[in-house]
């Protein structure tokens, strides 16, 4: 019963705050949940060619292209501009992604909460 009023009262509290203040706490748990792992990731083969193209494409080369391996061109273009601007930093480059997912999911509880009455 406990755990009722426990979750009724943090309900309470939550219809209380603002959405932006919702939505502040939110970005920074989803950074922070993210930046805990952002060097370690599951990308597997397509991880070199992440790396690699963007290189490509500094040096005025075309990125690489076949059948199986098919990257929109933001994938290619964007990191390259960051390796352009910040260095060769591997680092940076997932930083960024995780920033981008921060955001992409900032935008769907925008979404989601602007449809509800």
């Amino acid at each position: 019963m406990k755990t009722i009023n426990f979750f009724y009262s943090f309900k309470g509290w939550v219809d209380k705050k603002s959405p932006q203040f919702i939505s502040l706490f939110l970005g920074i748990f989803v950074f922070l949940l993210l930046f805990v792992n952002y060097n370690h990731t599951d990308g597997g083969g397509d991880l070199a060619e992440y790396l690699n193209n963007p290189l490509r494409v500094i040096n005025g080369e075309l990125p690489y292209r076949d059948f199986w391996l098919v990257f929109a061109p933001g994938e290619v273009i964007l990191p390259a501009l960051i390796y352009e601007i910040f260095g060769l930093n591997i680092n940076l480059l997932l930083l960024f992604s995780i920033t981008i997912s921060t955001l992409t999911f900032l935008g769907a509880f925008f979404i989601v909460t602007s449809s509800v009455p």
